[in-house]
């Protein structure tokens, strides 16, 4: 059965559609239409709420409108909510989410990372949905980062023991070390 625009109404609208071996297939291919044009117009609410952020100074009012409709009031559920968040700060770069608790509601808000911090948008990115957005790649590069780091903080704590001269400045021991604990656990959590 192929999917029509009265059974796309019948289902959007919200009406009871009896499924049966005949329309089974018909009802399958109505919900990945219905899915894909939702995950397309969060895109295009996206796009706008971006350059409205970038043409008037960051006025992120509308990005923590989209946030705040599909995570708290759970429409999201059809979503990657973490994903789109993931996505929208590797766009607007400088900004995050926070979460705030306002008369006991959970409330999602973009803004600045600090105040010294400086907002540019990656349009280049933007043009590519939200829902495509991988950024596990991203999570590797960190985590290859983070190992990198502490192999050197490693090294380099050798050589300042292992050297007399005076050439490495030791930190205290005590310091470096909590420091050591802290990069191998931040490390291990993004194994």
């Amino acid at each position: 059965m192929k999917v029509t625009k009265t059974l796309l109404t019948a289902i959007t609208s919200g009406k009871h559609v009896e499924i049966t071996e005949d329309n089974f297939d018909a009802v399958l291919g109505a919900a990945c239409v219905i899915a894909t044009a939702f995950k397309d117009i969060v895109q295009c609410l996206v796009v706008f709420a971006v350059d409205h952020a970038r043409t008037n100074d960051n006025d992120f009012t509308y990005l923590t409108k989209i946030m705040n409709q599909l995570v708290v009031e759970k429409y999201g559920d059809a979503i990657r909510t973490a994903t789109l968040q993931s996505y929208l700060e590797y766009v607007v770069t400088g900004a995050r989410w926070f979460e705030q608790t306002k008369q006991g509601d959970k409330q999602y808000k973009f803004a600045k990372r600090s105040k010294k911090a400086k907002i540019s948008y990656n349009m280049k990115a933007l043009a590519k949905p939200w829902y495509l957005f991988d950024n596990a790649g991203k999570a590797k590069a960190v985590k290859l980062s983070l190992k990198h780091k502490l192999e050197l903080a490693m090294k380099q704590w050798l050589e300042a023991e292992a050297d007399k001269s005076g050439k490495y400045e030791l930190v205290d021991k005590a310091d470096n070390d909590v420091l050591l604990v802290e990069l191998n656990e931040l490390l291990q959590s993004h194994s």
